[in-house]
């Protein structure tokens, strides 16, 4: 008779008979009856991510155990400890102990749970490659990947293939594994909310912050879990053939059709067919197809089908249709799309707000366009800013305008779009107490008045004086153009009260500053252009975004209860980007 070997929570295995224990087959697939549950208000049982090895247990001497562990300040730790050292409260790092840690780099990590991924890639916030997947009102972060496997906007299930285990972002080999409850609720005072942070891969932690803010934070996002919902790595894993690919989308010009669809794993493939062209492709590794063909006709309709190829199993398959563009254009004229680079953003002017738009952008070079980098956008303006782009680095750009229905056509191609690195943002200077400003592009001093200190400016390409500059008795002022090291553009600004502030045309002002928790933003009579408003916190994570803010009426701010310190204000505009500091005190 057949053993199955089943882990409950305390870790000691049990051996249950086949015929005693509850199963559900999935295709040619094992899986035990014990669910993924999500609990708001208890513990949540998640599917065991690993593919080799067993939970080790509970308070065992990491050094001596056998399986995966948790690691803790004081050897193992334990499920629910809230023993990470950082401020991620639950928080768990994974790895292969008994001496065995070093091996972790390059073990397969499955989902343990189903969900979309919502962030997937790698981020400079100390997570390395890592992946968010979001259910229902949870997120489950698994971070310090050496590899991602799948991509954003992606439609997992319990152990589907995510990626590899690594030490990016951190010193040693290991999983960093964090579930989030109420991620819809605003955090951080109600700036932001749990889902639009984590769906940028930015931190929900509250390290740094006052005891008040991270109680805070445990109790609106901290979700506590156990890997009790597993399958041990000697049964097999639930298979993917039961699984319908997503069509992300299909649209066609007058004489092609591009489908596109989301991941599902990355050992499957598919294939696609057109019934009216008898058009058949199998062994598509890839996620997306371009049909081009000398039987399409214009302004005709076609039946596309995408399948899951799964191994002489049945396969499951998504079919839509798709109408062909007319060749005269006449309901799809062409449109005036303009497209401006900033730092990190790429702005994109000339939409109708009546048409459905997409916009696909990759790093300049790359041979596919990837997953991660396709976006749609609900248009409601006749501009939209595409964010979260490497400053520096160089993008091809294409923007497709929905014409009805299924059918799209090609608005704009744009390649090598090269976003500024961020010194080479033009710097405005409205008043700094003494120090240097340092800029590898422009930096233009506005009603600034030296008294009794030295200024130094030096940038690569100009500096400019405009009216309301003036040194007086004890000051001195010194101007540099010389090359900038890279990496040397750091903006170090002090911002004081000056003068001539209430006089500048085409800037902002915040006031008062210092604050004791409250502030506002003045915008001059001359900034008459929308931008993006950032503010990032002492400890340099993003604290405060809004899109298409407008310049017509002051923006009040209250950070009652947030880590005090030093805060930088970025207004980005396709003029240029204006930094300001702000003290809490």
């Amino acid at each position: 008779m057949m053993k199955l070997l089943i882990k409950i929570k305390t870790g000691a295995p049990w051996l249950v008979s086949l015929g005693l224990a509850l199963m559900l087959v999935f295709g040619c697939s094992l899986q035990t009856k014990a669910q993924v549950n999500l609990d708001p208000n208890g513990i949540s049982s998640l599917y065991w991510p690993f593919t080799t090895g067993s939970y080790a247990g509970d308070n065992i001497e990491f050094s001596q155990c056998d399986g995966w562990g948790i690691t803790g300040e004081n050897g193992l730790g334990y499920h629910g400890g809230g023993n990470h050292v950082a401020g991620d409260y639950y928080s768990e790092d994974w790895a292969l102990c008994g001496g065995n840690a070093a091996n972790s780099c390059g073990e397969v990590i499955n989902s343990p749970m189903s969900g979309e991924v919502i962030f997937a890639g790698f981020q400079n916030e100390d997570f390395g490659g890592q992946v968010i997947i979001k259910k229902e009102n949870f997120a489950l972060r698994i971070a310090h990947l050496d590899t991602v496997s799948v991509s954003n906007g992606a439609n997992v299930i319990e152990g589907t293939k995510i990626g590899y285990v690594g030490d990016e972002g951190t010193t040693n080999c290991h999983a960093h594994i964090t579930l989030y409850k109420n991620i819809g609720s605003p955090g951080y005072n109600g700036h932001l909310t749990g889902l639009s942070l984590l769906q940028g891969g930015y931190s929900l932690t509250a390290t740094g912050f006052s005891d008040v803010i991270k109680q805070s934070y445990k109790d609106t996002f901290a979700a506590n879990f156990d890997f009790t919902a597993d399958i041990l790595a000697s049964e097999p894993v639930p298979n993917v053939c039961n699984v319908h690919p997503n069509i992300q989308y299909a649209f066609a010009t007058a004489n092609s059709i591009k489908l596109k669809w989301g991941s599902i794993s990355d050992a499957s493939s598919y294939s696609v067919s057109i019934g009216e062209l008898g058009f058949y492709q199998s062994g598509i590794t890839g996620t997306e197809l371009t049909v081009v063909n000398g039987n399409l006709q214009p302004a005709t309709t076609y039946s596309v089908v995408v399948c899951l190829d799964c191994n002489n199993e049945q396969p499951y398959c998504t079919g839509g249709q798709v109408t062909t563009g007319s060749t005269d254009t006449g309901n799809c004229p062409p449109s005036s799309i303009s497209v401006n680079a900033e730092h990190t953003a790429i702005t994109i002017s000339g939409l109708s707000p009546s048409n459905g738009y997409i916009a696909r952008y990759t790093e300049s070079g790359t041979s596919n366009w990837r997953d991660t980098d396709i976006t749609d956008f609900n248009v409601t303006s006749n501009s939209i800013i595409v964010d979260n782009l490497t400053g520096g680095a160089s993008y091809d750009l294409e923007v497709l305008r929905q014409c009805g229905g299924n059918t799209w056509s090609l608005a704009t191609v744009v390649n090598n779009i090269q976003l500024v690195s961020a010194g080479e943002l033009p710097v405005n200077v409205v008043g700094i107490t003494c120090g240097v400003v340092e800029a590898s592009g422009t930096i233009t001093v506005n009603d600034l008045i030296v008294e009794g200190c030295e200024v130094t400016c030096a940038a690569s390409q100009e500096v400019i004086f405009s009216t309301g500059f003036e040194v007086q008795s004890g000051g001195v002022c010194n101007a540099y153009i010389n090359d900038m090291p890279s990496g040397s553009g750091n903006q170090r600004m002090a911002t004081a009260d000056v003068e001539n502030d209430s006089e500048a045309k085409n800037t902002f002002t915040v006031y008062p500053n210092p604050h004791q928790g409250q502030f506002t933003l003045q915008f001059g009579e001359g900034m008459d252009e929308e931008g993006t408003l950032k503010i990032f916190d002492p400890q340099g994570r993003l604290f405060f975004l809004q899109n298409n803010v407008s310049t017509g009426q002051p923006i009040s701010l209250n950070l009652s209860g947030s880590g005090k310190g030093m805060y930088f204000i970025y207004f980005i505009t396709k003029s240029g980007t204006e930094v300001r500091q702000v003290v809490y005190e």
